[in-house]
């Protein structure tokens, strides 16, 4: 891994616009809100938080699939912020995506072998294409009697290997891999996490790795960030973020994992207030996470803490929170 980002965003912001009976008119929902995030070359930088703070929002604007409303993203020093659908074209096939559910993102009426020749169709990389596949099949674990096979003839973890040898198929630089193992059995995930781990030492990828399940994060992480309702209110690497978790969220995050008996040493050692989330659409001032939060003091209420490294220059450690 080095240090050299491949993807970074500065500022980034993603605006919803939402009606309700309630309110009128259509109100502005900031599924993300001025986020900055850097992830280094040939890194697994794990991206965690809540369901609906705006992680697959965000894997989404970094591929350009929705495009952000204010903010630049750049990739290999580009800026590809507003790039044009036909300018992006080339560049997808050095960007990937594999999605949560591994049955709705292949083609249900097309055999495993015509779903996997799709990327190869568009990018017009035919030649030697059956050879590719079939290395494929093997990189991923398959036997070549899957290609004949359609989805829904195939297991979930072997649904989303043949997910995965797609997204790897053009051999691409980057991969945003949403929610991945989640929706598949808990015997089969450490198999899956265990692929993408040996696909990224061979094919020299950089992941961004969306869960909302921190256990997995740890395993596969270089890197952390922590969301919290559409900004990034944590920030460093694995080991120290789960070592010395400084933002109240983390911590809650944290103790949430269920302890093992032969773990002993994590146990809870922080409170916390019991409040809904705010309104996404009718944000109060202040830190976000103020109703939750049992060290708040009535700054935290007036004015919104930005991200300060409170680490090294060689360990950074960026944390949002005014009583860090």
């Amino acid at each position: 891994m080095n240090d050299t980002p491949l993807v970074e965003l500065r500022d980034v912001s993603q605006i919803f616009w939402v009606e309700k009976p309630w309110i009128g008119k259509a109100k502005p929902l900031y599924a993300l809100r001025n986020v900055n995030l850097q992830i280094p070359k040939g890194s697994t930088v794990g991206l965690v938080g809540e369901s609906g703070c705006g992680k697959s929002t965000l894997g989404k604007v970094i591929l350009q699939l929705t495009p952000q409303a204010s903010g630049s993203v750049f990739f290999a020093g580009q800026d590809i912020s507003h790039w044009s659908q036909k300018k992006m074209r080339p560049l997808r096939r050095h960007m990937q995506m594999i999605f949560q559910d591994p049955y709705s993102s292949l083609h249900p009426k097309r055999t495993i072998l015509q779903n996997l020749q799709e990327p190869f169709l568009i990018h017009n990389e035919t030649e030697n294409m059956e050879e590719k596949i079939y290395q494929l099949l093997q990189d991923v674990g398959l036997d070549r009697e899957t290609l004949h096979r359609y989805p829904h003839e195939l297991s979930g973890g072997q649904c989303q290997r043949v997910c995965i040898a797609r997204a790897v198929s053009l051999r691409p630089d980057f991969i945003v891999a949403d929610e991945s193992v989640s929706a598949l059995d808990v015997s089969i995930r450490g198999q899956i996490l265990h692929l993408l781990l040996e696909l990224k030492t061979k094919y020299q990828l950089t992941y961004l790795f969306i869960s909302h399940d921190l256990a997995v994060i740890e395993v596969v992480s270089d890197l952390v960030a922590v969301m919290y309702l559409g900004q990034i209110v944590e920030w460093t690497s694995a080991k120290q973020l789960f070592a010395n978790p400084l933002h109240p969220y983390t911590q809650l995050l944290l103790e949430a994992i269920p302890i093992p008996i032969f773990r002993p040493d994590r146990r809870k050692r922080h409170q916390f207030i019991e409040a809904e989330l705010p309104d996404p659409v009718r944000m109060p001032p202040g830190c976000p996470f103020a109703a939750r939060c049992s060290k708040v003091q009535p700054r935290c209420r007036e004015m919104a803490p930005t991200l300060r490294n409170l680490g090294t220059s060689e360990t950074p450690h960026y944390v949002a929170c005014h009583e860090a």
